[in-house]
C-alpha cells in the first residue's frame, strides 16, 4: 500500500522508506517531496459481494483548478480541507476495476469511477512506480513449454459461452488449441451474427490459448485478458480480410464499464484491498485488450514480410483518341448543319457572306432610311447620316436565314473606315468612349409586330478608332429560335453607333461557321492540342475562340516574318485577360497529366512582368474551382517561353465538369499590354494504371484485396490516398526486382524515385494484416474505442506483429491507447509490423518502460502523438523503420501538464536516450518529429531507480539516423520549447525533411549538437535555428525547391504555401551564452533557390526575420561558413539581410572563411565577410573590398576579417545614449545607437516591458576590421560624454585570422566630478516625468508613472501586470561611485494595495516588501562568467508605521571588495503577494560622509524614527517616555533574537580603544520590569549585550572571528538605577578583523524569549588615549551603575553595587562571593604599558564580613588567603581575548600601614609592567584574591604612571 501522511499545512513530507507490515508482500512507501493541492476528490464507497470479486465505485466529488508544479509530488492532489482515505488512495493508485461477472453496475456509476479514475491518472499518479510487489509475475502454475492437452470445443468453453453464465477463463496450467465450430444460438436475445463466437462476459486466459496457423475466426468479447499466453499465427498473405479477428466491445451499454479483474495465483497481491489486505481487484478500463503478467506472442504476417516500401514509379495509360476517352460526355460544340437547302449560302463551311464590293454592287447592304448608300472603288460607303442608331451597314439576312441554326456560333469580320468631313486629323479620335460601332441583329416579331434590336458581338476590334484610318472589326454571333424564326417579318444585322457626322466605310465583309482548322477533330478529341488557334494564324483579323476578359483584343503580325500573333491592349486591370474555353470536359481524368505551353510577350519598357496561366473549372452544379496552370519567366519587351504539367485535383469529378477556361494574368502590372503567342495543351500522360515498387518481401505477402496507403507528396498532410489491390503484385520482367501493383481506383500522380534523382518517392503502406483487435464504433461518443496494454509486466517478452488494430484508443482518457507498454520496467519487447489505423488516441505509447524494439509498425489516421515515450524516463527503447501518416489533432488533451496532442507529432519523445532509425514521419497536421525533453521526470516513472535525478534534457542522443520527415503541417523536427543541452554531442545523421509547411528542422534551445548530412527540401525554411548554439552542420544538402515539387504545384493546382518566401538557413538573434560557439556551416550544398512558380523571394540564409530580442539591435550569433557549393549561382540570392535590417539589427555580418558564399560577380578568395548594408557595418571596412546587393541588404567583402566588442550598459540610461568609436591611427568616427530602439512587433505594451526590464541590458555592438580604437559613450543630442552608470565589456571568439587583439579596444571612462557621487538614485521623487519611468527598471512586472499617487500628492513609480511575488522594481547604480569603504544610506518610501486598495504589509516574511542590492561581476571579457550575489538591506519598515499608508525602508550599505570589483549594481525593491502592486516615492542612495566620532547611527532615535535599525527576530518598534523616543524589541522567540545595525565602517583601527554605551530595561510581556542579572549572558534571566561581527563579501563568504569572545564588548552593567533604565557601558580594542571588515553589525540581545527590550542612546565612539589614567570611573561617581567594571567569574550570586554615604560619595561594593577568586575587573589600554614602565595602583577599601556583618582587617602584606591576605590586583594579559591569559599577581607595597577594619584603608601597589604583559594587546585589570565570606567596598580606584 502506499501511506500519506499530511503536516498541519497540508503538504505531505517524508523520507524515502521501506518497512514490512502484516505479510512481506506488503510495503510501506512515503516519497520524499511536498504536494500542491490539485485534485479535490472525496471519494465515496459502494461494496457488492460475490464469489468472484467486489465493484467499487469511486466518484469525483471535488477537484481543483491549482497550479502545478514540476517535482515529484509537487504535482498532488489533495485538497486542504478534503483528505482521501486510505481505501481512497489505494484504489486510485491502484484502480480497482470493475468485475462484471460480480455486479450489475449501473452505467452512471461506472462514468463517475472512470471521472475520478482519469482525474487521478491526470495528476500524475496513474500509478506512482509501485515497489516489487505491485508487479505482475509469470503465473507460477504455467509450466514453459506447455502441450495442448484440450482443444476449445473439447473444453467445453462454447457450451460455457453459449450459456452467457460469466467470464470464460482458460485455466492456470491448461493449454487450449483453438477449434471452435459455429452452433446455432437458443438465446432469443442474441444479438451477434451467425459465425461469430460471443463472449459476451469476456475472455480470461490464464493457461495458454493457441491459435494454429491460418485458422479463421472472429470473436467478439467486451474485454480479453491475458494472464497466461496468448498465441497466434497467421502467416499467409495479406488480402481483403484477416482471418483471425477479435471485436472488442458488445456494442451495448456493458462495454463502456470499467473491468476489475482478480489477479490469479502467486499475482493475487498485486492489487489489495487497501483496507483488509486481502487480494483486490486491478483495473483494466473498459474495452479492453490487457496483458498482466502473461504473454501475448501474435504473429500476422509471413517472416519476411514489408510492410512499406517507397514508390518506384507509377504505371500509365496511353493517350486515348476518340475509341478511348476518359469519360462518356460528347462533345457539344462542333459545328453542325441542321437544315440542307439548294440555296448556295448553306454549303458547309463556306461563307454565308463575302463581300468585297470589287463588282460595284451594295448587294444585300443597305444604309437605312434617309441615308446614302455608295460603293467607290470597291469600298461600301455609308453618308449623310442622320441617326446614330438606324443609320450604318446594314445586311438584310433573308437569303442565308433559313441556314441558321439556333446556338450556333459564327464569325462576322470587316473592315471598317470613319471619316468625320470636318476634320482631316487622323490621330484624332472619332468615339469618347470605346467600342463605338456595335453590330446588332434586328426582328420583328410576328405576333405582337414588335421589333428587337440585339446587341450581338462578343468581342471586337480595337474600339478607339483614328480619323479616316482602316480599322478590324469583328465579332461572334449566335441566336436564339425566336430570332430565327421563319414568320419573323425581317432579320437583319446593323453596324451602328457612330455619331451622324461620320461616313462609315465598310470592306472585305465576311459572316461564316467556323473553319475546320478551328474546332477539334471528332476523331481525336484528347490525342493533340487542345487548342484552337493557338498560334493566332486561322484569321488576320478574328482571334476566335481566344476571347478578352476586359481590353481590346486584335491580332498582330510581327514585323518582318509576318507571324500572328493575339494582342491584348488598353488593360485596367491585371485581371483583363486573353482567355480560352475548353469544351471538351471528356479529355480530363483522374491520374492524368497535361502539358501547357505558350510564349508571352509583356510590351513594357520600364518593369519585368510576371504572367501567369491560370484555369477555372465549372462543375454542372455551379460550383467553380481556380488553379495556376504555368507560371511564366518575367518579360520586358521580351518573348518568354511558358511550359508546365498540370493534373486535375483528386476532389474533382470528371464526369460532372461542364467548362474549362483558361486565361492569362499578369501580376501588378493592370496596364501592361502583352502578346500571345503558340498556346498549346495536350495530354502528356493519361490515367494511372498501377504502381512499381521493390517486390522484395512483398510478392510473397501483399495479396489481392489488400488496402494500401500512399503517402501524401505535397505540403497536405491529408494528401494520402489509400487504394485496395485488385491483383496479387505482379513482377515486371526487366525492373530489376519490380513489381507491379494494380488498384481499384486511379490515383493522383505523386513522387517516385523517377523524379528529382530519386531522393523524394513517397512511401507505399500495407494496411491490411492476417490479425485484427477493433472496436465498434460507439454510437455515443465516436472518439471513444478499445485499447490494448501490456500492464506492469517486467522482463516479460511480448511479441506483437502483423496485427492491425482498428479504432483503437479512447481520446481524453489517460493510459488507453492502440499499444500502451504500461510500467513495465525492462520490457524486452517487440512491436512489429503492425497497423494503427483509425486511432482515436495516439498509436504505440512506451511508458515507464524500457528495451523494446519498435520495428516497422504502419499507423494511419490517428489522433495525438502517434509513436512515444510518455514520462521522460524511457531509455533504451528503439524505434526503427516506422511509418506514420494522417497524424491529426486531437480535440481532448489526456490531462494538464501533458504533452499536448492538439499539437501531435508523429514520433514523440521526452527523452533523447532512444534510439529512432529510419522512421518516416509522413504527413501530421502538427510535426513529424517532435523531442520535447523536460528538466525532470514526470510521475510515475520519475520514482523508478532509473528515473532517480534524471535531467532528460541534458542526456546525451543516443541515435538519430536516417530519418524522414515529410508533408507536416508544420515542422519535420522540432526541438522545442526547453530544447536540448546534451551533456556530449548529439548526432542527427541523415535526416531528411521535405516538404513541410514550416521548417525542415526547428532548433530552439539546442546546444552542443551536430547535423550530419541530410537532405532538406521544399520547405518554407529548410533549417530554422532560434537560439541552437554550438551547432555544427556538415555535408548538408539544402534545396528550395525541387523540380518536381515545382510541377505539382502548378500541374495539380496544390497550394505550395511558402510563396512568399523559401529560406534555406533562418539564424535568429538572441541573448545567447558567449561561451558557446555559435554555428558551423561546412561542406554544404545550396540549390533550387531561383524565382519559381512557387515562392516570390528566395535566400540561401536570411538573418531574423521575426525578432524577439528588443533588447539589443545587433546580431552576436557568430556564424562561419566553409566548403559551401551552390548550385546554379547565377542569382544573388545567398544572403537576405532585410528582415534584420527592418528589425533594427544593422550589425549582422557573418564569416566567409573560404569565400565559396560569394555572389556571381565575385571573384574573391580566402576569407570574406558579409555585413549588413548599414552605416555600421560600413563604417571602418575598406568599401573597395565589397561588393553590394542592394536589394537584399548587404554586402559581400572579400579579404576581410571583422570582430565583434560588445559594451553591455544600463537599458535604464537615456534613450539617446550613443557609443562613439574613431580610430587612432586616423580620424575616422562612427556613432552607434544600440540596441533596445526596436518596436517589438509593433506591441507597444511588450515594447515597454523589453525596454524596462533589468535583465535586458542594453548592448552596443561594434564590428571592427585590424585596428587600434578608442570607445567612449556619448549624449547623441549634446554630443557630451555620457556614463551610463555601467559597461560591460565583451569580445567575440576571433573568428578568422588578421582580427584586432583585445587591447586595441580601450574605453574612456569620465572621471567623476564634485559632487556626483553624493545621490547616486536618479528620478527618485519620480516628478522628471509624468508619462515615463526614466530610469526605473523592472523584472517580471511592467511600469508605470503613477500620477499624484505619491506621499504628498506627488509622483510614484508602480508596476502592473506583475508576473510573480518577486516581481522587481530599481534602477542600476554608478558604479564609479561604488569605492572601497564608501558607505550609502538607502531608502525607499512605499505603499502597497490589491485591486486598488491598500493594504497592510508589516512583516518581514515573503509576502512584503524588502530593500536589497544586486551586485553582478564579469569575471572575464567574453561574457561567458558573471558571478552575481545579493545583498538584503532591509526587511521591514522603520518605525513608526502607518497602517495602509507610505512607509519608509532605510538601511546602510558599506562598499566592500565584493561590491567594489562589481560590474553592475542594481538597487531594488523587491516582494509582495502575487497580485499586489507596490508604489514608490522619495528613493535615495546617498553618500554618508565619515563622521568616526561616532560609529553608531541614530543611536539615540532622536530622529523620532527606527531609522538604520533592523532586528533578526520578534517585532521592533518605536516607543516614547517621558524622556525621548526608544527602540522597543517584542516578540522575541529566543535569546538571540537581536536588534540590528549595520554601522559605519571603515573608522576602527586595530588596537584603538572604544567606549560602547547603551540604556536598556527588560520588562515582562505585561509591561512589569523583570529583574535580570548581568552576569547571565543568554537565558532566561540574561541581560541585554551588545555585540560586534565582522563581515567579508557581505557574509557570501560567511562571518570571520572578531577577536570578541562571542562577539560581545559590552554587557548590562552591574547595579540599578532609579529608574527601570540599566546602563550598557565598555571598553573594548578593536581587532584587524574590525579594522578591515566589508561590514559590522552591531547586535542586541541576550535576554529570555518573550522578554521586551527596550534600548535608547546607543554609541559606539572611539576612547582617547589616557596614559595618566588607565581605570575608569575607579571613584563610582559615573552613574548608579558600576560602569566598566566586571565581575572576574561569572557567578550567579555576586554582585557589584554602588552605594552612597551621607555625604553623597559613592562607592563600589562587592557582595555575595563564592569564591576568593571573585573580583572585580576592567580592561585597560596596553598602549601605555610599555616593559620596563613602573605604576601605581591606589584604592580605598573596606572589607565587610558577611558571615557576621562586621567590618574586618586584612593583614597588609601578607599573600595567603587563609591568613587574612588583602586584595591584590592581577594583570592578565593575551594576545587577544580569545586566548587564555597570563597573570602576575602584585600585592600591597604600604605594608607597614594599619588597617582600620570599619574606615577606608589606603591600598598602595607598584606595578613593574614585564615584557609578557607588555606584549598582550587585551590586558585586564582586576581586585581580587581574599576571603570568600568578605564583601569589598571600595573608591577611588587609580591606575597612574609611577613617579619616584
Amino acid at each position: 500500500m502506499i501511506l500519506f501522511i499530511q503536516n498541519k499545512s497540508n503538504r505531505i513530507a517524508a523520507t524515502l522508506c521501506v518497512l514490512s507490515l502484516v505479510t512481506p508482500t506488503w510495503t510501506l512507501a512515503f516519497f520524499s517531496t511536498s504536494v500542491s493541492p490539485k485534485l479535490r476528490a472525496k471519494a465515496s464507497m459502494t461494496e457488492a459481494s460475490s464469489t468472484s470479486g467486489s465493484i467499487w465505485d469511486i466518484s469525483d466529488k471535488t477537484r481543483g483548478d491549482d497550479d502545478i508544479g514540476h517535482n515529484i509530488f509537487d504535482q498532488g492532489f489533495f485538497d486542504n480541507s478534503n483528505m482521501m482515505t486510505n481505501f481512497e488512495i489505494n484504489h486510485l493508485i491502484r484502480p480497482s476495476y470493475l468485475d462484471l461477472t460480480s455486479h450489475e453496475t449501473t452505467s452512471e456509476q461506472s462514468t463517475r469511477f472512470l471521472n475520478i479514475h482519469n482525474r487521478f491518472l491526470e495528476d500524475d499518479i496513474e500509478s506512482p512506480m509501485p515497489l516489487e510487489g505491485s508487479f505482475f509475475q509469470p503465473l507460477d502454475c504455467n509450466v514453459p513449454d506447455c502441450k495442448v492437452n484440450t482443444t476449445w470445443m473439447k473444453g467445453g468453453f462454447d457450451l460455457a459461452a453459449a450459456q452467457n453464465n460469466g467470464t470464460i477463463v482458460v485455466p492456470c496450467g491448461t493449454c487450449v488449441w483453438m477449434d471452435y465450430q459455429f452452433h446455432a444460438s437458443n438465446n432469443e436475445d442474441e444479438l451477434e451474427q451467425d459465425g461469430v463466437l460471443v463472449l459476451p462476459h469476456g475472455l480470461d486466459i490464464q493457461g495458454h490459448l493457441y491459435f494454429p496457423d491460418g485458422y479463421n475466426i472472429t470473436i467478439r468479447a467486451p474485454f480479453i485478458l491475458v494472464q497466461g499466453r496468448l498465441e497466434m499465427h497467421s502467416t499467409g498473405k495479406v488480402g481483403s480480410d484477416p482471418l483471425i479477428k477479435f471485436i472488442i466491445g458488445t456494442g451495448i451499454e456493458q462495454s463502456r464499464q470499467s473491468i476489475g479483474f482478480l489477479p490469479a495465483h502467486n499475482n493475487e497481491r498485486v492489487c489489495p484491498d487497501e483496507i483488509t489486505g486481502e487480494p483486490g481487484t486491478c483495473d483494466i478500463g473498459f474495452r479492453s485488450v490487457t496483458v498482466a503478467g502473461g504473454t501475448i506472442e501474435a504473429r500476422g504476417l509471413p517472416k519476411t514480410c514489408t510492410t512499406w516500401t517507397q514508390l518506384y514509379d507509377v504505371v500509365l495509360l496511353p493517350v486515348p483518341k476518340e475509341s478511348e476517352q476518359l469519360n462518356d460526355r460528347s462533345y457539344t460544340k462542333l459545328p453542325t448543319l441542321e437544315v440542307e437547302h439548294t440555296n448556295p449560302y448553306c454549303r458547309s463551311h463556306e461563307p454565308y457572306v463575302q463581300d468585297d464590293f470589287e463588282s460595284g454592287s451594295a448587294g444585300s447592304w443597305t444604309g437605312g432610311y434617309g441615308a446614302t448608300v455608295t460603293v467607290d472603288s470597291g469600298v461600301l460607303a455609308i453618308t449623310k447620316r442622320k441617326s446614330i442608331a438606324e443609320h450604318g451597314p446594314t445586311l438584310d439576312m433573308v437569303s442565308f436565314q433559313e441556314c441558321l441554326v439556333p446556338g450556333q456560333e459564327y464569325l462576322f469580320s470587316a473592315k471598317i473606315r470613319l471619316h468625320d468631313p470636318l476634320e482631316e486629323d487622323t490621330t484624332s479620335t472619332p468615339c469618347e468612349v470605346s467600342g463605338c460601332l456595335d453590330l446588332v441583329f434586328a426582328t420583328r416579331l410576328p405576333y405582337d409586330g414588335k421589333r428587337i434590336p440585339t446587341r450581338k458581338q462578343e468581342n471586337h476590334a480595337n474600339g478607339l478608332y483614328r480619323n479616316n484610318e482602316w480599322e478590324n472589326f469583328y465579332a461572334t454571333v449566335t441566336f436564339n429560335e425566336e430570332e430565327l424564326d421563319s414568320k419573323n417579318a425581317y432579320q437583319i444585322l446593323i453596324l451602328r453607333g457612330a455619331p451622324e457626322r461620320y461616313d462609315i466605310y465598310m470592306d472585305n465583309v465576311t459572316f461564316s461557321l467556323p473553319s475546320a482548322s478551328l474546332v477539334p477533330d471528332p476523331e481525336d478529341l484528347c490525342g493533340g492540342n487542345m487548342v484552337m488557334n493557338g498560334d493566332a494564324e486561322a484569321s488576320e483579323i478574328h482571334p476566335y475562340p481566344m476571347k478578352a476578359l476586359g481590353g481590346q483584343l486584335t491580332i498582330s503580325s510581327w514585323p518582318n516574318t509576318g507571324n500572328r500573333t493575339f494582342h491584348l491592349t488598353q488593360r485596367s486591370s491585371d485581371f483583363d485577360s486573353l482567355a480560352y474555353n475548353l469544351d471538351a470536359p471528356n479529355c480530363f481524368a483522374k491520374g492524368a497529366r497535361y502539358q501547357i505551353s505558350a510564349r508571352v510577350y509583356a510590351v513594357s519598357e520600364d518593369v519585368q512582368v510576371q504572367i501567369v496561366i491560370k484555369y477555372r473549372i465549372r462543375l454542372m452544379d455551379g460550383a467553380l474551382f481556380s488553379y495556376t496552370a504555368a507560371k511564366c519567366p518575367p518579360s520586358q519587351l521580351s518573348w518568354q517561353q511558358c511550359e508546365s504539367k498540370f493534373s486535375i485535383m483528386d476532389t474533382i469529378d470528371p464526369s460532372n465538369i461542364e467548362e474549362v477556361r483558361f486565361w492569362f494574368e499578369t501580376i501588378g502590372a493592370p496596364t501592361v499590354d502583352y502578346m500571345v503567342d503558340d498556346f498549346v495543351i495536350t495530354m502528356a500522360k493519361a490515367a494511372n494504371a498501377g504502381l512499381l515498387v521493390p517486390g522484395q518481401g512483398i510478392v510473397d505477402c501483399w495479396d489481392e484485396g489488400a488496402e494500401i496507403i500512399i503517402t501524401s507528396h505535397t505540403t497536405n498532410t491529408g494528401d494520402s490516398q489509400v487504394r485496395r489491390l485488385v491483383n496479387a503484385p505482379v513482377p515486371v520482367p526487366g525492373t530489376n526486382g519490380m513489381v507491379r501493383l494494380d488498384l481499384d481506383e486511379n490515383i493522383i500522380i505523386p513522387v517516385t524515385a523517377q523524379h528529382d534523382e530519386g531522393l523524394f518517392p513517397v512511401e507505399v503502406a500495407l494496411l491490411s494484416r492476417n490479425i485484427r483487435f477493433e472496436a465498434p464504433k460507439d454510437k455515443k461518443d465516436p472518439l471513444i474505442g478499445g485499447h490494448f496494454m501490456v500492464l506492469r509486466t517486467p522482463t516479460v517478452v511480448q511479441h506483437v506483429e502483423g496485427v492491425e488494430f482498428v479504432n483503437f484508443g479512447q481520446q481524453g482518457y489517460l493510459g488507453r491507447y492502440p499499444i500502451h507498454i504500461h510500467l513495465c520496467k525492462d520490457a524486452h519487447s517487440v512491436i512489429a509490423k503492425n497497423t494503427v489505423r483509425g486511432s482515436n488516441q495516439r498509436c504505440v505509447v512506451i511508458h515507464g518502460s524500457y528495451n523494446t524494439t519498435i520495428l516497422e509498425n504502419v499507423a494511419y489516421d490517428t489522433f495525438g502523438h502517434c509513436f512515444l515515450t510518455e514520462d521522460g524516463g524511457e531509455i533504451d527503447n528503439k524505434f526503427i523503420r516506422n511509418l506514420g501518416s494522417n497524424t491529426k489533432i486531437a480535440s481532448r488533451i489526456v490531462r494538464e501538464r501533458e504533452t499536448d496532442d492538439s499539437d501531435p507529432s508523429t514520433f514523440w519523445s521526452a527523452n533523447p536516450q532512444n534510439e529512432w532509425i529510419g522512421n518516416v514521419a509522413a504527413g501530421s497536421e502538427a510535426n513529424g518529429y517532435w523531442l520535447e525533453l523536460l528538466d525532470f521526470v514526470k510521475l510515475p516513472s520519475g520514482l523508478m531507480d532509473s528515473s532517480v535525478g534524471m535531467i532528460p534534457k541534458r542526456l546525451p542522443l543516443t541515435t538519430f539516423a536516417n530519418n524522414i520527415a515529410h508533408s507536416n503541417y508544420r515542422h519535420g523536427l522540432k526541438m522545442y520549447p526547453h530544447g536540448l543541452l546534451p551533456s556530449e554531442t548529439a548526432i542527427f545523421d541523415n535526416f531528411k525533411s521535405y516538404k513541410n509547411r514550416l521548417d525542415g528542422i526547428f532548433f530552439r534551445n539546442v546546444v552542443n549538437s551536430v547535423v550530419q548530412g541530410g537532405i532538406f527540401a521544399d520547405n518554407r525554411n529548410q533549417v530554422d535555428l532560434d537560439r541552437g548554439d554550438t551547432i555544427l552542420m556538415n555535408a548538408t544538402r539544402i534545396i528550395g525547391s525541387t523540380d518536381r515539387y515545382r510541377e505539382i504545384v502548378i500541374a495539380q493546382g496544390v497550394a505550395s504555401y511558402h510563396q512568399d518566401r523559401i529560406v534555406g538557413l533562418e539564424l535568429h538573434q538572441f541573448v545567447r551564452d558567449p561561451s558557446h560557439k555559435g554555428l558551423t556551416v561546412q561542406n554544404i550544398s545550396f540549390e533550387g533557390f531561383h524565382p519559381t512558380a512557387i515562392s516570390d523571394h528566395c535566400a540561401l540564409v536570411e538573418i531574423d526575420r521575426d525578432s524577439n530580442d528588443p533588447w539589443t539591435g545587433n546580431f552576436n550569433y557568430w556564424t562561419t561558413f566553409e566548403g559551401v557549393r551552390i548550385k546554379n549561382n547565377e542569382f544573388a540570392f545567398q544572403f537576405d539581410f532585410n528582415q534584420a535590417l527592418n528589425n533594427s539589427f544593422k550589425g549582422v555580418y557573418l564569416v566567409d572563411l573560404d569565400s565559396s558564399m560569394k555572389p556571381p560577380s565575385s571573384t574573391a578568395t580566402g576569407t570574406s565577410t558579409v555585413i549588413a548594408d548599414s552605416d555600421e557595418m560600413k563604417a571602418f571596412v575598406d568599401l573597395d573590398l565589397c561588393t553590394s546587393v542592394q536589394d537584399r541588404g548587404y554586402l559581400y567583402c572579400q579579404d576581410t576579417c571583422l570582430r565583434s566588442v560588445t559594451f553591455a550598459v544600463d537599458p535604464g540610461q537615456i534613450q539617446n545614449l550613443a557609443l562613439r568609436i574613431r580610430t587612432t591611427s586616423s580620424l575616422n568616427i562612427h556613432t552607434y545607437e544600440g540596441g533596445q530602439d526596436v518596436l517589438v512587433n509593433e506591441d507597444p505594451e511588450r515594447h515597454v516591458r523589453a525596454m524596462t526590464n533589468a535583465g535586458y541590458l542594453r548592448y552596443f555592438t561594434a564590428a571592427l576590421p585590424k585596428g587600434q580604437y578608442t570607445a567612449m559613450f556619448v549624449n547623441n543630442s549634446t554630443g557630451l560624454k555620457h556614463w551610463p552608470t555601467f559597461v560591460e565589456t565583451i569580445f567575440e571568439p576571433s573568428l578568422c585570422d588578421n582580427s584586432f587583439s583585445e587591447s586595441d579596444v580601450k574605453l574612456e571612462i569620465p572621471e567623476l566630478e564634485e559632487g556626483e557621487c553624493t545621490e547616486l538614485i536618479r528620478n527618485g521623487d519620480m516628478e522628471q516625468s509624468e508619462h515615463e519611468p526614466l530610469y526605473w527598471l523592472q523584472q517580471e512586472s511592467m511600469l508605470a508613472v503613477a500620477n499624484g499617487r505619491g506621499r504628498m500628492g506627488s509622483n510614484a513609480i508602480t508596476e502592473i501586470d506583475q508576473d510573480s511575488a518577486y516581481a522587481t522594481l530599481g534602477q542600476y547604480v554608478d558604479v564609479r561611485c561604488l569605492t572601497k569603504g564608501q558607505t550609502y544610506s538607502i531608502q525607499a518610501w512605499v505603499y502597497v494595495e490589491e485591486g486598488g486598495v491598500a493594504i497592510s504589509c508589516d512583516d518581514t516574511s515573503s509576502n512584503c516588501p524588502r530593500l536589497g542590492l544586486q551586485m553582478t561581476t564579469q569575471e572575464d571579457n567574453t561574457g561567458a562568467s558573471y558571478k552575481q550575489s545579493v545583498l538584503i538591506v532591509a526587511t521591514s519598515f522603520v518605525r513608526p508605521f502607518v497602517d495602509k499608508g507610505w512607509n519608509l525602508m532605510q538601511g546602510i550599505v558599506t562598499v566592500d571588495d565584493s561590491l567594489a570589483t562589481a560590474t553592475r549594481a542594481f538597487m531594488f525593491v523587491e516582494r509582495r503577494r502575487k497580485g499586489q502592486s507596490i508604489y514608490l516615492d522619495n528613493v535615495s542612495m546617498t553618500r554618508i560622509e565619515k563622521d568616526c566620532s561616532e560609529l553608531v547611527f541614530n543611536g539615540d532615535m532622536s530622529e523620532g524614527t527606527t531609522a538604520f535599525w533592523d532586528h533578526s527576530d520578534g517585532f521592533l518598534d518605536l516607543v516614547s517616555d517621558t524622556e525621548s523616543p526608544a527602540l522597543m524589541h517584542s516578540s522575541r522567540r529566543n535569546s538571540f533574537g537581536a536588534i540590528t545595525q549595520r554601522m559605519l565602517t571603515g573608522c576602527m583601527k586595530e588596537g584603538e580603544r572604544y567606549l560602547a554605551r547603551a540604556k536598556v530595561k527588560v520588562l515582562n510581556p505585561d509591561g512589569s520590569r523583570f529583574e535580570c542579572n548581568p552576569s547571565r549572558y543568554y537565558g532566561d534571566n540574561s541581560c541585554p549585550n551588545l555585540k560586534l561581527r565582522a563581515f567579508f563579501d557581505y557574509g557570501q563568504q560567511g562571518e570571520t572571528s572578531s577577536s570578541h569572545p562571542g562577539g560581545f564588548v559590552a554587557h548590562t552593567d552591574y547595579g540599578l538605577t532609579s529608574s527601570e533604565w540599566m546602563t550598557i557601558s565598555d571598553v573594548f580594542s578593536a581587532t584587524k578583523q574590525d579594522e578591515i571588515a566589508d561590514q559590522s553589525v552591531l547586535y542586541i540581545d541576550g535576554p529570555g524569549p518573550d522578554l521586551v527590550v527596550v534600548v535608547d542612546e546607543v554609541s559606539i565612539s572611539p576612547l582617547n588615549m589616557n596614559c595618566n589614567q588607565l581605570i575608569l570611573n575607579g571613584d563610582a561617581e559615573r552613574s548608579e551603575t558600576a560602569q566598566f567594571w566586571r565581575l572576574t567569574t561569572k557567578s550567579d550570586l555576586t554582585q557589584i553595587k554602588t552605594i552612597v554615604d551621607s555625604s553623597g560619595n559613592h562607592a563600589f561594593h562587592l557582595t555575595e562571593r563564592e569564591y576568593s577568586i571573585d573580583g572585580i575587573q576592567q580592561g585597560i589600554d596596553n598602549r601605555c604599558l610599555h616593559a620596563g614602565s613602573m605604576w601605581k595602583v591606589e584604592a580605598q577599601m573596606k572589607l565587610l564580613s558577611r558571615s557576621t556583618g562586621n567590618y574586618v582587617a586584612c593583614v597588609p602584606g601578607e599573600t595567603n588567603i587563609f591568613k587574612f591576605a588583602c586584595p591584590s590586583v592581577r594583570l592578565l594579559a593575551a594576545e587577544n581575548a580569545m586566548e587564555e591569559h597570563t597573570e602576575e599577581r602584585f600585592y600591597m607595597t604600604n605594608v607597614n600601614s594599619t588597617w582600620v577594619a570599619n574606615e577606608f584603608n589606603k591600598f598602595e601597589s607598584i606595578v613593574v609592567i614585564s615584557s609578557e604583559i607588555a606584549r598582550g594587546n587585551d590586558i585586564i585589570f582586576a581586585l581580587r584574591g581574599f576571603d570568600s565570606d568578605w564583601d569589598l567596598i571600595v573608591d577611588n580606584i587609580s591606575f597612574s604612571p609611577f613617579l619616584e
